[in-house]
């Protein structure tokens, strides 16, 4: 052990054993972890003093373990005999042995001692006297927020102190509370003990410069050696009996020493210095005795009643409990919304008026000008009864805020919804009951959304209904009819009931250009009216965006137009579609009974010390051309349903969906307590016909296949749903199993060129106007019909043209060409959900494709040449002839777009 070290410990009473977290380090190992400076090298040995919290975990500065460096040899200090990182706030020592010195103690007898410096509070609760220390006689504020006001004073050309008004540092006000503290003692060196003027002899004057710090009330003239000492300790008081503690101030005796001429020496000391000149029991008497005082002072006071009801008929809040030791949420009757603030920092009457009115906190707290008579607001004694009933009703969670839609009740067979025309409990084959948005007797409360479901009026939809909206979906070309419209609507279904579910699968719907994606989405947009956060801009959404949006609802989210950016399709990473798919993994599976923070997303703050909670309790359909590429553990929480082209016809219109929609939420609701039965079932026979299947998967099947069943069979019906099922369960384990959408075998170089010939370009017509037309059938035309041996006039060589395209033939074969760099080529490739360049390098990778040079209209390009045979058609010649065959007289140079009923066989 160094013997410098020992010695060091020795001058206070202390040793080794007494702080094993304290070790020696080299001067080179304390110039590191402070981080300084070539010029400011330490060249002696140095006693690390870390800094733990009460369970003896280290407290973090900046993300590092906070301590403070103790110089062996002073002689060689650079800034002070103790050193800290630069840049540091303030943090509080905490003695090891603090929690059992105070465990021992009666909770009526506990106090605590603040002093200045590590060694003081440790030798003070060595000696049994609870005791922290503090870095600096001033650092018991905290220092973030007064390095804050600092600056703002100086850009105003002003100057501010460290007074009674100033903030406490938040970790002195933990500890004060989870120790349960009663008194405070701000404890100061001897030089800061006012003493009366003339016990200052002229003698000692000459030596030191002594601080007049009486008043014109006190009858004796008082001075002090150290004011800084003497204010910063009476700040401390004043602050803690602010902020509702009780605070006294008490300073170490002088020790004196005559010499032998006849005068007086005053030597300074501190509470170590105090106790090996007195010893524990006389140190701790005196302690003890002035604790006694402030409390008999405190309890000769004429007791006053404390308010625990502020609900003022409307017109005041409900406390909801404290976040931190500082902060606090309530919940404003008047305004209907949540409220937090930070107690410390209530200073003046304004501080509550987002609370209640001026007059109500004058009833509340009234304080007495005898003089005038003027009643005005007491704030100690308004911050003393909010942080008593703030901490009476425990820790608050914002994960205890409920937002829109429907969330579970206190009983299994009861749903809570939070809707447009208030909050309601719904049990079945009961009437709504209306409940109070917050109430103190309940856990959670409810707050008013932008958004919300309609619960009361209308009429429940009715099996037939559900049907109604099966056959409409089953109106659009779906790669997979069997099963996706029943699905789909089972999907809209579970939409009713997002909150109170424990899984939330979310769908994609995906299609090329043309296939009736916007057409289905209104509809969809429709039957959700009320319940649904819509935006047309799906994949320019941020993370952020959707989460700070959709938290804490509990309600439906369609993205349209989710496509990934130009470098997602080269390179397969967007950061945007990939954080969105990151927080519906969350989203997918979030409790919203669980009260637990961990539950939802922690994001920092401005101040740096709470984390805002946003919970994700939402189902998402997405709508594109193109889908990102996903991971398994996404695609797994995804429903997928796939569009093909839309055949010749009217657009599918549903006149009257939004009035379905109610009645299909209200129906769920109705047969909510068949949910689990039905879950249960699903997942029986789905493990039964897809035994290799995960979890995930069946469970991302299993809720819109249970809403169904709840709403096309009551509770009499269990028989037919099973039989209903166990038919259907083949064809959907086929269907979204063994031939998932967005998991084909096709290479993606194959589904590119499938799309791209699907895709629709102008065609002029010869009689005027324009007809749209796929790329497959222009290439029939331009077979037939074109010029390839030169500059061709040709509609339908033209229409290839625009499109940075043309056939060519050459050694009696045919080709398609595609030009790299066209600026027309970005409209086709579009059309088919691809940027230009994704397509260009796609279809190079396509079996018998060259790279070539050829001319596009008048212009020489750089492209692939992609043979006709077999890749477009099994034969080119036959198609040619078809189209002949089935055209008369002029109009043989164009193809109308009335014959787009189907595209040619694609090999």
């Amino acid at each position: 052990m160094n013997d410098a070290f020992e010695q060091d410990l020795a001058r206070s009473g202390l040793t080794p054993d007494d702080v094993p977290s304290w070790s020696v380090v080299t001067g080179a190992q304390a110039t590191a972890d402070l981080g300084r400076g070539e010029g400011q090298r330490i060249h002696c040995d140095c006693i690390k003093i870390p800094y733990l919290d009460l369970d003896g975990s280290p407290i973090l500065d900046a993300g590092l373990p906070f301590a403070r460096y103790r110089l062996l040899q002073t002689e060689v200090a650079i800034g002070g005999k103790y050193l800290s990182r630069s840049g540091s706030g303030g943090h509080i020592y905490v003695p090891s042995r603090l929690r059992d010195l105070l465990t021992s103690m009666a909770d009526a007898d506990k106090y605590l001692v603040a002093h200045e410096g590590e060694k003081k509070a440790e030798a003070l609760v060595k000696a049994g006297i609870p005791a922290v220390g503090l870095a600096g006689i001033t650092l018991w504020h905290d220092v973030v927020a007064h390095r804050a006001a600092q600056e703002d004073a100086e850009a105003a050309g002003k100057k501010i102190n460290v007074t009674k008004d100033t903030p406490i540092n938040p970790e002195l006000l933990a500890l004060i509370q989870e120790l349960g503290v009663k008194v405070v003692v701000a404890m100061g060196d001897s030089d800061g003990m006012p003493e009366p003027d003339d016990f200052f002899t002229p003698d000692l004057i000459a030596k030191k410069s002594f601080k007049v710090v009486s008043n014109k009330r006190d009858l004796v003239a008082l001075a002090v050696a150290n004011a800084s000492v003497f204010f910063s300790a009476k700040a401390l008081a004043g602050a803690l009996r602010k902020a509702g503690f009780q605070g006294t101030v008490m300073f170490c005796p002088w020790a004196e020493e005559e010499k032998s001429d006849g005068t007086r020496v005053l030597h300074k000391q501190g509470a170590d210095d105090w106790l090996l000149a007195d010893g524990a029991e006389a140190v701790k008497h005196a302690v003890e005795q002035r604790v006694a005082e402030n409390q008999e002072k405190t309890h000769a006071r004429p007791p006053r009643a404390q308010n625990t009801d502020f609900t003022l008929d409307g017109r005041g809040f409900i406390p909801l409990g404290m976040e931190d030791a500082s902060n606090a949420a309530f919940w404003s009757l008047r305004a209907g919304e949540i409220y937090e603030t930070n107690l410390t920092k209530i200073t003046n009457a304004q501080g509550l008026l987002p609370l209640v009115p001026l007059e109500a906190a004058c009833d509340l707290w009234p304080k007495y000008n005898e003089k005038t008579g003027e009643v005005s607001v007491n704030v100690p004694y308004a911050v003393d009864d909010l942080m008593t009933t703030s901490l009476a009703r425990g820790r608050f969670s914002l994960s205890a805020v409920r937002g829109a839609g429907c969330w579970p009740g206190e009983n299994p067979d009861e749903l809570v919804v939070n809707g447009s025309d208030g909050v309601f409990l719904l049990r079945a084959g009961e009437q709504p009951l209306p409940l109070a948005p917050c109430d103190s007797a309940r856990r959670t409360l409810y707050v008013t959304r932008p958004v919300a479901p309609l619960v009361l009026g209308g009429e429940f939809a009715s099996s037939g209904d559900i049907m109604r909206v099966v056959k409409l979906l089953q109106r659009w070309s779906w790669a997979r009819p069997r099963t996706d419209p029943l699905l789909l609507t089972g999907w809209l279904l579970m939409q009713a009931i997002l909150g109170a579910i424990d899984q939330r699968p979310h769908a994609f719907v995906t299609g090329e250009s043309g296939a009736g994606k916007s057409t289905l989405v209104n509809v969809l947009r429709d039957l959700l009216r009320g319940s649904l956060v819509y935006s047309n801009s799906g994949g320019e959404s941020s993370t952020a965006g959707v989460r700070q949006r959709m938290s804490p609802d509990a309600i439906t989210l369609i993205l349209d137009e989710f496509e990934p950016d130009d470098r997602a399709l080269k390179t397969g990473v967007n950061q945007n579609t990939d954080g969105i798919f990151k927080l519906l993994r969350t989203a997918h599976s979030a409790v919203a009974d669980k009260m637990d923070d961990a539950d939802g997303a922690l994001k920092g703050t401005k101040d740096g010390r709470r984390g805002q909670v946003y919970r994700s309790i939402f189902s998402c359909l997405m709508a594109g051309i193109q889908i990102a590429k996903l991971a398994q553990a996404d695609r797994n929480r995804l429903l997928i349903f796939e569009l093909l082209k839309v055949h010749a016809g009217e657009k599918p219109v549903f006149a009257d969906a939004e009035m379905v929609g109610r009645g299909m939420r209200r129906l769920m609701w109705s047969r909510w307590p068949l949910w689990e039965s039905r879950v249960k079932l699903t997942l029986e026979i789905l493990s039964r016909h897809a035994p290799r299947a995960d979890n995930r998967t069946q469970e991302t099947l299993s809720p819109p296949v249970a809403a169904l069943l709840c709403c096309l069979f009551d509770n009499t019906q269990d028989a037919e749903a099973e039989a209903f099922f166990e038919k259907l369960a083949p064809i959907l384990v086929e269907d979204h199993i063994l031939n998932a959408g967005g998991e084909t075998d096709e290479p993606d170089q194959e589904k590119a060129l499938r799309r791209l010939l699907s895709a629709n370009l102008p065609v002029e017509h010869p009689m005027g106007g324009k007809d749209t037309m796929p790329i497959a059938k222009i290439i029939v035309a331009a077979g037939c019909y074109g010029n390839q041996a030169s500059y061709s006039t040709d509609r339908n060589d033209l229409a290839l043209y625009l499109a940075g395209m043309t056939i060519k033939k050459r050694d009696n074969r045919w080709w398609l060409f595609v030009a790299r760099g066209h600026s027309g080529l970005d409209t086709a490739a579009k059309a088919a959900g691809y940027a230009a360049v994704a397509i260009t390098q796609l279809l190079a990778r396509l079996p018998g494709a060259e790279d070539s040079r050829q001319r596009v209209g008048p212009s020489l390009y750089r492209g692939v040449m992609i043979p006709v045979e077999p890749l477009i058609f099994q034969n080119f010649a036959e198609e040619m002839q078809a189209l002949r065959d089935s055209k008369d007289g002029d109009d043989h140079t164009v193809v109308r777009g009335d014959d787009n009923d189907s595209l040619p066989p694609l090999h």
